[in-house]
């Protein structure tokens, strides 16, 4: 990475260290409000107050965050004491107060933890005193932005190094000031200045001994300034003698066009300057001949140059280049001109936009070849719609490639297959057909230990072994995408994953576990629609070292928070705690009430939920184990006289339905003109023999009989006892087949029980409820130990004709039975016919 891209990748590091961003991080707030000032608490980013009509320091206000900002307000002021509150923070912006005329010496002297301090952008603060920074002994990046200074010393005479010793950075950015002093920076002379920022500013001209205080000055911008070509030569002709060790200018926007002036970097060649910043100024084309000869120069960065083409040779000058940025230009290609061997670093991303033209990586098949030292491809932002099988052949040693937001629609299987030396690679924002996601497109790269798919629409892997390929995986990014279940199966394929992000999901709230057997330790799942912690849920992240749940809807109460933890060991407890705490994990609770933390929830209400779960108990437990005995003893007297049951069930239906029939229409059950069946035939099927001949003996012969036997009339998909009931009430005779097969039967038992009883609800001619329509027939001998109550009963009470094999006992038996049998249907219909 490049001297200046490390510096303001560590300052950015520094200042969201101290200060959160508002739209990332401060979803939760706390407001204030007090006399004419308004303030403000952005959970885990900073504290702010702020009104025009706020004309007093708000001295009341009291944070624990880190990160102070007081802005906009009417004050005019800044007093000692202001900030006796406030000494614990490492961040401190005073900006854009349009009525600041002053900062008394004193007011900062006790903030000796502060590390960044920014007063910009307070156009009536003229001069800051000699003495305002004492005190500030943590003070690493000072901040001077635009402000009503006319003269550089009208600040820098506060830059005191024995106040500040480890002041590493100053921005001095957007000034109106229009000349840099020799003894503008003559207090500093022994510190450990090694960054000065001129950005923006109005600045044209720059003594050449102005910077000879500044031993240690590493990074010097002057981007967007008025200085002239000859007064930068100057500067670095005295930067030079003194042998200070300038590593990298920035002559952003200096308005070269075609080519660089030769006298300018001749000079820079000759200098300890190893990167140079170029962007904004205008190169077309890029040939052999547009810059000299410079050896020293190891990045050369010519981000949003319009640069259409770069030739061949075009950087033969430069020996020892590692790093070319040629970000936001113009190419549809990677040029040979670009494909230089000794590059570590290239950067082409942003050259072309999505509807204007497409980014071209087929056509550079093997152009990689010589560049065996690449370690970090950035194609990011640009239109490549394809990559095709091998289109990155060559760079064998390359570790990073960055394809952010590059539209690509299609990655052919074994893209890839040659990067077996790739540890970084940022597919992100590139909205792939879920028919992409198959294991063959990462094929080959069994180094990578980062992957990025962030914003890419995944709504799910077709595969669990979809990164089966990537033995070496660390880092994998799944944010902002639509998925919705993530299975144990998947997880368990991430042998190697240590570090997971899924926050910006759809992720449902799991009860079973799906963090086992895995090396994860640090996972981050904000941002998805849970509302309730689960025991699997803990118990997975009970393993890691980080994990990040904030900014879920999480519904705090004691069964949905709380009852989790109980099953847990205490250990186990107090480390989900700490987890929990790290991230400020919140609930979601209403608007009036104030903001809590699920870890403050749970240490204030654990004690009151065990004591209310323990009421719970003793208030259900008691009724439901008094209700679930009287069950249990239901169940089992229910099972033991399930036949009894059953009979009275359908007795009780039968006669419902019987008194209902005669109730609405009493004069129809009078006679047999309802009846279907001259009797209903109950026997036992190992009497079927019999039963056969018995239909045969009455169907078929005068008076022609009609008789109700199941293998033949019962209609097939109804239920048995239904039919049995509605053939028995259809019927105007009973016949019971008794036998020893008969009496060992369940069913024939119920059936005799239902045909003697079903009788009592019919009414003869007269009225009169009559039972003489059950007839038996005795099969053989029985045995009297098995017969039913019932069936001894019926057979003392009542004549039974007795069945005799003997042939010439049968047809006395078959008159008999046709004499109790009684007309049949037919018959009587004819005598009717004859009466009228």
């Amino acid at each position: 990475m490049s001297i200046v891209t490390t510096f303001l990748v560590s300052l950015l590091f520094q200042l969201g260290k101290s200060c959160g961003s508002e739209d990332d991080s401060a979803i939760k707030q706390k407001a204030f409000y007090r006399g004419q000032c308004k303030c403000r608490e952005y959970i885990d980013a900073y504290a702010i107050c702020y009104y025009f009509r706020c004309e007093t320091f708000p001295k009341y206000f009291r944070t624990s965050l880190k990160c102070f900002k007081i802005n906009e307000s009417g004050i005019n002021e800044i007093l000692p004491g202001d900030f006796d509150n406030l000494l614990h923070i490492t961040g401190l912006y005073i900006e854009d107060n349009m009525k600041l005329t002053s900062i008394q010496i004193g007011a900062l002297k006790d903030l000796n933890r502060l590390e960044i301090l920014s007063i910009s952008f307070n156009p009536l603060l003229m001069s800051l005193g000699e003495d305002v920074f004492e005190g500030l002994n943590s003070l690493v990046t000072l901040r001077l932005i635009h402000n009503g200074f006319n003269e550089i010393k009208d600040a820098s005479v506060a830059f005191k190094a024995a106040f500040m010793p480890n002041l590493a950075t100053i921005i001095l950015s957007e000034l109106d000031c229009r000349r840099v002093e020799k003894d503008d920076f003559a207090n500093l002379n022994g510190s450990g200045v090694g960054n000065i920022f001129f950005d923006d500013s109005q600045i044209d001209y720059i003594h050449p001994e102005a910077f000879i205080y500044l031993k240690n000055l590493k990074n010097l911008s002057v981007s967007e300034t008025l200085v002239e070509e000859t007064n930068m030569i100057d500067v670095l002709k005295k930067i030079g003698e003194h042998k200070i060790p300038l590593m990298s200018l920035n002559l952003k926007g200096w308005g070269f066009k075609t080519r660089v002036p030769n006298k300018l970097f001749n000079i820079i060649a000759n200098t300890t300057i190893t990167e140079l910043i170029l962007n904004r100024n205008q190169f077309h084309t890029i040939d052999e001949n547009t810059f000299p000869e410079m050896p020293n120069i190891e990045s050369l960065i010519l981000e949003d140059c319009m640069i259409t083409d770069i030739k061949e040779n075009a950087f033969i000058n430069f020996k020892n280049l590692k790093q070319l940025h040629l970000k936001e230009n113009k190419m549809v290609t990677a040029p040979k001109g670009v494909l230089i061997p000794t590059l570590e670093v290239l950067d082409i991303s942003g050259n072309t936009k999505p509807g204007k033209s497409y980014f071209t990586l087929e056509e550079n098949r093997s152009k990689f070849d010589n560049m065996t030292l690449l370690k970090m491809l950035d194609l990011s932002y640009n239109n490549v719609r394809r990559i095709y099988n091998r289109s990155l052949f060559g760079p064998i040693n390359l570790k990073k490639l960055n394809l952010f937001h590059s539209n690509i629609m299609l990655i052919s299987d074994n893209a890839f297959y040659e990067l077996s030396n790739l540890e970084y690679l940022n597919l992100g924002d590139n909205h792939f057909p879920q028919r992409s996601w198959v294991k063959e497109i990462f094929t080959g790269l069994i180094n990578l230990k980062y992957l990025s798919l962030e914003s890419c629409k995944i709504e799910y892997f077709p595969s669990n072994d979809i990164f089966g390929e990537l033995t070496s995986l660390e880092t994998l990014n799944l944010r902002k995408n639509f998925l919705s279940e993530i299975t144990p199966d998947f997880i368990f394929s991430l042998r190697t994953l240590k570090v997971l992000n899924l926050s910006d999901n759809r992720l449902k709230t799991w009860h079973n576990r799906l963090f086992i057997k895995t090396a994860l330790e640090n996972l981050t799942i904000s941002r998805n629609p849970f509302t309730y912690l689960t025991e699997a849920m803990l118990k997975d992240i009970s393993h890691f070292k980080l994990v990040d749940f904030s900014n879920n809807p999480f519904h705090c109460d004691c069964d949905q928070l709380i009852e989790p933890f109980d099953s847990l060991p205490r250990g186990e407890i107090n480390h989900i705690l700490n987890l929990l705490n790290q991230t400020s994990t919140f609930c979601l609770l209403p608007e009036s009430a104030e903001n809590t933390t699920i870890v403050e929830y749970y240490q204030n209400n654990h004690k009151t939920c065990q004591k209310e779960k323990e009421i719970k108990i003793t208030r259900y437990l008691v009724p439901s184990l008094i209700c679930g005995i009287l069950f249990l003893i239901t169940l089992i007297l229910c099972y033991i006289y399930r036949w009894h049951i059953r009979y009275w069930i359908f007795l009780t239906k039968l006669s419902i339905a019987q008194r209902t029939q005669f109730n609405k229409k009493r004069d129809s059950i009078k006679g047999h003109t309802n009846y279907l069946y001259d009797a209903f035939v109950s026997y036992s099927t190992e009497d079927r023999n019999f039963v056969i001949r018995l239909v045969s003996m009455l169907e078929n012969y005068e008076p022609f009989l009609k008789l109700c036997v199941y293998e033949r009339d019962f209609e097939l998909g109804t239920i048995i006892s239904e039919s049995v009931l509605e053939c028995l009430s259809r019927s105007r005779k009973t016949l019971l087949i008794i036998s020893n097969s008969y009496i060992k039967s369940q069913w024939c038992t119920w059936e005799a029980q239902v045909a003697e009883n079903h009788r009592l609800f019919f009414e003869n001619e007269r009225g009169e409820c009559v039972n003489d329509s059950l007839i038996m027939i005795k099969l053989g001998n029985i045995s009297s130990g098995n017969i039913s109550p019932m069936l001894k009963y019926l057979m003392k009470t009542r004549i039974y004709l007795q069945w005799d094999p003997t042939e010439n006992k049968q047809k006395q038996f078959w008159e008999k039975l046709r004499n109790a049998l009684g007309p049949g249907l037919s018959g009587e219909e004819d005598s009717l016919n004859v009466k009228m």
